[in-house]
């Protein structure tokens, strides 16, 4: 079947957009050079590769019948690469999803458009430009076999280590790796989903309930409670919670979010306080009935005389929920240091 081929002002402007440099996620490899032949010679050792496949036929599963020539040897059908990895790419159509792709393309030409406004030095982890694109969208389904493998590519697929940093993309693979290990072998699931979502992951599993916050005391030392701890102390909002579904299988959130407002927006476990139910005690925490850790979400700049009437927030809160961490945004060191003196059982945590 005939191929659509990109033209080469197409192929150009791909390399351009991308900085020159490969859009798979961990190479970074600069594709043009000097060439030994000759004074004017440039050595080219990247290429376009296909996100909608160019040509159809047995194995093309990113082949769209539905886009005309135009549209396949568009430059929105393109993604800059090395030549290793764009053959990966056009060879391998099961791996690399459409969206993936564009995703992958996504985080590129925005770093590379970073560097050229700021320059090569440009701090591009956790960038807030990288930080808006998000995570770049993926489903993984396992059945307990091949983890490390499944998960370890899944990790780097979505781009975690591109925008939040390789601490965190190894720490998440990590426990991503025994907390489905866990679920298979302890919890008896018989599978296991990983959705890498905008901004965080979540997992969901149809084995029996157990409190994922255990892993956190120093004294498990065991492969899960290790992964947990070191993932807690990569994240920059350790602010993972665990939940109930409508269908009464567990659900493990992981926010990567870099304040509390991205926390309420992206973990179904967080509700935010304001200053008026404080003064009136209009506190309802019934929506997070699912939940196995709630975080308490107190409004911004809250100071000493504040501490009362969160005293009765979380009074109210352990009523219907034992594990409750209490967060207070942009507060002094000084505040901080004395609501935790005051709630010494209650985690206390500001960003």
């Amino acid at each position: 079947m005939k191929r659509d081929n990109f033209l080469a002002p197409v192929k150009t402007a791909l390399a351009k957009r991308a900085g020159y440099r490969c859009s798979y996620p961990g190479c970074n490899a600069i594709t043009v050079g000097p060439s030994e032949e000759g004074q004017m010679a440039v050595a080219n050792t990247g290429t376009a590769a296909h996100i909608s496949a160019a040509a159809g036929g047995k194995g093309s599963r990113r082949f769209d019948k539905n886009m005309t020539e135009e549209q396949r040897t568009s430059i929105e059908n393109g993604i800059w690469c090395c030549r290793d990895h764009g053959t990966l790419i056009d060879t391998d159509e099961v791996t690399y999803s459409s969206s993936m792709l564009r995703g992958w393309r996504a985080v590129a030409e925005k770093k590379a458009q970073l560097r050229q406004a700021h320059g090569d030095d440009v701090q591009l982890i956790e960038h807030p430009d990288l930080a808006k694109l998000g995570l770049v969208p993926d489903r993984l389904t396992l059945d307990g076999n091949f983890l490390n493998t499944s998960v370890g590519n899944a990790v780097v697929f979505s781009c975690i280590a591109e925008i939040w940093g390789k601490e965190v993309a190894d720490s998440a693979r990590d426990f991503l790796i025994e907390y489905a290990r866990n679920c298979f072998i302890h919890s008896k699931a018989q599978a296991v989903v990983i959705d890498f979502v905008e901004n965080g992951i979540t997992v969901c599993d149809d084995g029996t309930q157990f409190d994922l916050h255990t892993l956190a005391q120093p004294d498990f030392g065991r492969g899960g409670g290790l992964a947990y701890r070191a993932l807690l102390s990569s994240l920059r909002i350790n602010a993972v919670s665990t939940s109930r579904n409508a269908s009464n299988n567990n659900v493990l959130t992981i926010p990567l979010v870099k304040d509390s407002a991205g926390l309420l927006a992206h973990n179904p476990c967080a509700l935010a306080i304001s200053h008026e139910q404080l003064r009136l005690n209009i506190l309802d925490f019934s929506e997070l009935s699912s939940c196995n850790r709630i975080y308490i979400v107190a409004p911004n700049f809250m100071t000493y005389s504040d501490g009362p009437r969160c005293e009765t927030v979380l009074e109210t809160a352990m009523k219907t929920h034992e594990n409750v961490v209490l967060v207070i945004p942009q507060v002094s060191s000084a505040v901080l240091e004395h609501f935790r003196k005051r709630f010494p059982s209650t985690e206390v945590l500001s960003w």
